[in-house]
């Protein structure tokens, strides 16, 4: 085996594969128990990453799949947007799917992942 082959074999081996599907996503939902009209959807997020609805936008639930850890929920409004304060719900360790709706009255801007 040529000493190019070996390390590019090397390399395939370490790197990640792009095809494995890693990463969190999210769907959110105008209407509880992730139905009705879908807000928007993210994917390949891991943990640290901020998920926010712009413009406003907030879901009366969100679907997630993936989460290796924790994923916290904020609320819509002020203070809790963009995964600010303390978040209004967490899922714990390991969280991997599911789906969570905003406490009554409220919905959902934010989520954070750990």
């Amino acid at each position: 085996m040529s000493l190019l082959r070996a390390l590019l074999l090397l390399v395939l081996l370490v790197l990640p594969n792009p095809i494995s599907g890693t990463g969190v996503s999210l769907t959110f939902f105008f209407g509880a128990n992730c139905s009705g009209p879908i807000v928007a959807t993210s994917s390949g997020s891991a943990p640290g990453d901020c998920l926010y609805l712009a413009d406003s936008g907030s879901a009366k639930s969100v679907q997630y799949a993936g989460v290796p850890n924790e994923i916290h929920f904020f609320e819509s409004g002020g203070p809790h947007d963009q995964c600010n304060g303390l978040p209004s719900s967490v899922v714990r360790a390991p969280a991997g799917d599911g789906c969570s709706n905003a406490v009554a009255g409220y919905n959902w801007e934010s989520a954070l992942l750990t």
